[in-house]
C-alpha cells in the first residue's frame, strides 16, 4: 500500500525549502542554520527534522531542484 502525502504536507515541505535557499544564499550553507530555516518557514526546528533530516539534505534538494530547473 502507498502512503498517501496531505497537499498540505507537500506545501510545508517546499516552505522550507524556500526558507533554506534563501538561508544559503544570504549566508551561505556553512553561515545557516536549522532554527534559522525554522523561523523564516514558521515552523517548528523538530518539523525539519523530520521532514528533510538534516542541513546537507536540504541543501542537497536544492541542488537538484536548481539543476533540473536550468535544463
Amino acid at each position: 500500500m502507498t502512503k498517501q502525502i496531505r497537499p498540505s504536507a507537500n506545501y510545508t515541505r517546499a516552505k522550507i525549502l524556500e526558507a533554506a535557499r534563501s538561508q544559503f544564499l544570504h549566508y551561505g550553507f556553512n553561515g545557516s542554520s536549522i532554527k534559522l530555516i525554522a523561523q523564516d518557514a514558521q515552523v517548528n526546528t523538530n518539523l525539519i527534522f523530520t521532514t528533510l533530516l538534516i542541513k546537507k539534505h536540504c541543501g542537497l534538494k536544492l541542488k537538484n531542484q536548481f539543476c533540473l530547473n536550468r535544463a
